[in-house]
């Protein structure tokens, strides 16, 4: 479906990008630039940036896949270099033309809140975490989300933007389960049930997330493990999903709930 671009007031905190550094990579056999681009908030110091890694093809899928949904989208993506004439000059040039490109998308409202914009900047690390969270490798799972998190932090337009960072702090609170952090994994846990369930909000049936009945009973698992006292709220909300159950059974663990996501 192609939707329109809006015109309503930009958002007061805008998006800053940088490119800190570009790197010719040599992988299988093939040659390309990889560009490390840093993400900010107008107002944010510079060294709180979280930094991705992007090729220039992943620039041109996100331009098309944009150019689909908004047809008359303003932005032109620079055109395509051959390796052979970037030079390391042409290569610091290149990479401002990357900031300027970014940061024209990120003005138009309709491109800043659309998912596909802000899944170019970190659907590819949740994938790789997940992989290692199937795989075993908490470690590295961990050490991926918690940059990621902030991402989606920063790159979140509403509420709805926020919630979606639910699923990566149950994924956190998975591996930090798995690596014997049992406070930290409680603390992820209660702050992803605060964005599913924010307080004196009332669950129905249709917009009840699936993650919050899992979420729900690891947190009172773990109030339980650490002996945190008063776990009435958990077991209230617990009952309270269970019964809004569309299938009522087996309700399946954080874990068995978090590897089934992102599967590409």
């Amino acid at each position: 479906m192609h939707g329109a671009l809006s015109a309503a007031p930009y958002c007061p905190e805008q998006l800053v990008f940088s490119v800190t550094e570009n790197r010719v990579v040599v992988q299988s056999g093939r040659r390309y630039v990889l560009y490390t681009i840093a993400l900010l908030r107008t107002g944010e110091c510079a060294e709180t940036y979280v930094p991705v890694e992007r090729r220039f093809s992943q620039l041109v899928s996100l331009h098309k896949t944009l150019r689909r949904r908004f047809p008359d989208l303003p932005v032109s993506l620079p055109s395509r270099l051959c390796l052979s004439v970037l030079t390391s000059t042409r290569r610091e040039q290149r990479g401002q033309e990357i900031e300027a490109y970014l940061e024209r998308l990120a003005a138009l409202p309709s491109v800043r809140c659309a998912r596909e914009f802000q899944d170019f900047f970190y659907h590819p690390e949740l994938v790789r975490a997940h992989e290692c969270i199937r795989g075993g490798a908490y470690k590295e799972a961990a050490t991926i989300l918690s940059p990621t998190l902030c991402l989606q932090r920063r790159l979140s337009w509403d509420w709805l933007d926020l919630q979606r960072g639910a699923l990566t702090l149950a994924a956190i609170s998975v591996c930090q389960f798995d690596l014997g952090n049992q406070h930290a994994a409680l603390r992820a846990c209660l702050e992803a049930i605060d964005l599913l369930e924010p307080e004196g909000c009332n669950s129905t049936t249709v917009d009840t997330p699936p993650l919050l009945l899992p979420l729900t009973d690891m947190a009172r698992r773990l109030s339980v493990i650490l002996g945190n006292g008063d776990t009435s709220f958990a077991n209230s909300l617990l009952k309270r999903l269970k019964g809004h159950q569309v299938k009522p059974g087996h309700v399946p663990s954080l874990k068995e709930y978090i590897v089934t996501q992102y599967l590409e």
